[in-house]
């Protein structure tokens, strides 16, 4: 069971003890990996518009007031007809993880999905996250 209630201890710069909440630390670092994820998302979705490509984000990402806890990924779903196989294929691969880097993503293809779930991806997942106001250093 994960400790979120403890208290790191330390000094500040001018040697004073400091005290900070685990749970505080954990939404900070949670609050981070969201808008990392945020900017990771709408740079590669540019990157595959640049190569032809079109993909939809969907999942936490897309629903305002929702964050992506950390080591939750960026979930994509690549539009593209026939893009499962072959040289496409690897090609989206590597431009999403030289854009991404270390985030994760979770990469779905729309042909491969059944009928339900390509309909909620098409009607929900977004070709573009907007600027947002996710900075780490706003409240919850």
């Amino acid at each position: 069971m994960p400790v979120t209630s403890a208290r790191l201890t330390g000094l500040d710069d001018q040697g004073s003890p400091l005290m900070i909440k685990i749970d505080q630390v954990l939404a900070y670092r949670d609050r981070i990996h969201h808008a990392r994820c945020r900017v990771a998302a709408n740079q590669t979705l540019d990157a595959l518009k640049d190569i032809g490509v079109s993909a939809r984000v969907f999942g936490k990402l897309t629903q305002p007031g929702k964050k992506l806890p950390y080591p939750s990924p960026i979930e994509l779903c690549i539009v593209e007809p026939a893009a499962a196989d072959g040289e496409l294929a690897s090609t989206v691969g590597q431009t999403i993880r030289d854009v991404a880097g270390p985030l994760g993503v979770r990469v779905l293809w729309l042909e491969q999905l059944t009928p339900k779930m390509r309909l909620h991806i098409l009607e929900h997942g977004r070709s573009s996250l907007g600027a947002g106001n996710d900075s780490p250093c706003n409240s919850p």
